[in-house]
């Protein structure tokens, strides 16, 4: 909000606006130039006014078209970028006047969305039979976009873990000045939809065989669990740049820890974001396990089978990194929150993990998740230093390290091989 309020005083500033442009569905990806510096426009934004002798950047990969109104012949652009520019004369592409008028509309020909790519740069901790993949769109003549980062585990063929910035500005905001994780990354090689290579199970297809699970015996209760994303924010502008990859990022958590504590911890996350803005790693964490009933003192993997027999692991621990990118004097630097996904876990597995820090975080502590996320009927959570995080309880939690690059040969033989070895 106070990102848009700044943009509104600086074109009110001077000469009134003279021209206008409605951004029409499917709406384009805007730059405007404010100063030295590119903003990066959000899609919610419904109308883009200009000064005398403004520009604004649109981009879209499906093309642009540009018309007067709905009832006037449009013109589509070549390329999927046009710098457009506001002169008295009207709307200008460079120097091509293309309406003698200053009000008009843009929009993309046709819907799109974010892409899949690999990089070249690794997210530090993730590990060498991983890859590093970046959700974004490649812009002509600006920064690329980059949206989320995945540490993608090609053994087990699920997500290890994400980075984003949690909470981003929803309307306007320069993405490239942001310290944060995923701008650190590179699209380098356009792959696509992974699921041309490995086979994700949708929310649906989980509900249909969860309750047949045999195998686990008497103790096991589909009740407890649900099939769901890794990313809980619920921005729509967030939802819509990662909606076409939703199904990779699907875990099995506990229904209580979802909707319980862990919304609590978003919560929180959201509101305190009002006033700085936090980096974010999401993953997963070992297995979780199931006591025997004839042997309470013998436990099993907690697996779910799919009816093709693929495994759907239940993870031991949900965990959440956090660094502050504009820390403040005496404020803890950087802590891990991590959460207990076992509806069996017994209470010395409920305290092992850590020395919980919840009380020395005020916006965690004067939260409902501060009062809240010891009770195991939320689902328990800790807040932990990374050094005093116990390793042998949070099973593959990411070291702090950087590893070699991968090439995208490496990634398509392993995708092929896992095909093969399904079949």
């Amino acid at each position: 909000m106070r990102s848009i309020l700044l943009i509104v005083l600086l074109w009110a500033a001077g000469s009134a606006a003279v021209c206008q442009f409605h951004l029409r569905q499917p709406k384009p990806t805007v730059f405007k130039q404010v100063g030295t510096r590119s903003l990066f426009l959000r899609k919610q934004l419904d109308t883009l006014q200009l000064r005398d002798n403004e520009t604004a950047t649109v981009h879209c990969p499906t093309g642009l078209t540009i018309a007067m109104s709905e009832y006037n012949a449009a013109t589509k652009l070549v390329g999927t970028a046009a710098e457009l520019v506001c002169k008295s004369g009207g709307i200008y592409l460079g120097d091509k006047q293309l309406m003698q008028v200053s009000s008009g509309y843009v929009k993309c020909n046709a819907e799109y969305s974010q892409s899949i790519y690999e990089s070249r740069k690794s997210l530090a901790g993730c590990p060498q039979q991983a890859m590093n993949l970046a959700i974004g769109y490649k812009l002509q003549g600006d920064d690329d976009i980059k949206t989320v980062g995945i540490c993608f585990d090609l053994r087990t063929n699920q997500v290890r873990f994400v980075s984003y910035l949690a909470y981003a500005p929803s309307n306007a905001a320069s993405y490239g000045y942001w310290n944060n994780e995923v701008n650190a990354l590179q699209l380098d090689t356009y792959i696509g939809q992974l699921s041309d290579y490995f086979k994700f199970v949708s929310t649906s297809q989980f509900d249909s065989f969860v309750k047949k699970q045999p195998h686990l015996g008497d103790l096991f209760n589909s009740i407890f669990f649900e099939y769901a994303s890794l990313l809980q924010e619920e921005r729509p502008v967030f939802k819509e740049d990662v909606k076409s990859y939703s199904a990779m990022f699907n875990v099995v958590w506990s229904s209580r820890l979802r909707s319980g504590n862990w919304q609590h911890f978003l919560n929180a996350l959201s509101a305190a974001t009002d006033f700085v803005k936090y980096d974010i790693r999401v993953g997963v964490s070992g297995v979780a396990k199931l006591p025997l009933a004839h042997n309470c003192n013998m436990s099993r993997s907690l697996v779910i089978r799919t009816p093709e027999m693929e495994s759907l692991p239940v993870p031991e621990h949900i965990w959440a990194r956090l660094r502050p990118l504009q820390p403040t004097t005496g404020d803890i630097s950087e802590f891990v929150i991590v959460a207990h996904n076992s509806p069996y876990a017994n209470l010395e597995d409920l305290n092992s993990v850590c020395t919980d820090i919840c009380d020395e975080i005020p916006w965690l502590r004067d939260s409902v998740f501060g009062q809240l996320h010891l009770v195991p009927s939320y689902g328990v959570m800790h807040c932990c230093l990374a050094d005093d995080i116990d390793r042998r309880k949070l099973i593959d939690f990411p070291l702090e390290s950087p590893h070699t690059e991968k090439k995208f040969d490496d990634f398509l033989s392993s995708a092929q091989n896992s095909t093969a070895n399904s079949l």
